[in-house]
């Protein structure tokens, strides 16, 4: 066996430098989304999944058929299926919607990373 390989990396460890992070807290690390797994106090270290479909905030306005590529809009929390011009901190082509969601609905189902984003 490979003497190199660390982990699956569907799960990474995470060290909180920021306030407390409570259970299921969206997260951008780098070009990276990330859903803490439990509580994050500050100063530790903690499971953030950053692979696999999520449930997860979208723009309620918004239409999303399944295998829309979806942007991630840091200012409000939530994916946008046309984010126009990135602000700092969005990720666009964070995620492939694997539900359809329609207007009205104020969530999606989501495979994230997938294709991998890119942090503006």
């Amino acid at each position: 066996m490979s003497n190199l390989f660390i982990q699956k990396g569907n799960i990474l460890d995470y060290l909180n430098a920021g306030p407390d992070l409570a259970v299921n807290t969206i997260l951008t690390i780098g070009a990276l989304l990330g859903i803490t797994m439990d509580t994050i106090p500050s100063g530790q270290v903690g499971a953030v999944g950053v692979d696999g479909v999520w449930s997860l905030p979208k723009l309620s306005t918004d239409v999303m058929a399944v295998g829309d590529v979806v942007d991630w809009d840091a200012s409000t929390g939530e994916f946008n299926s046309n984010i126009g011009v990135p602000a700092t901190g969005d990720i666009t082509n964070g995620a492939t919607v694997v539900e359809a969601a329609g207007s009205g609905d104020t969530t999606v189902k989501v495979k994230i990373n997938a294709p991998f984003g890119t942090l503006n």
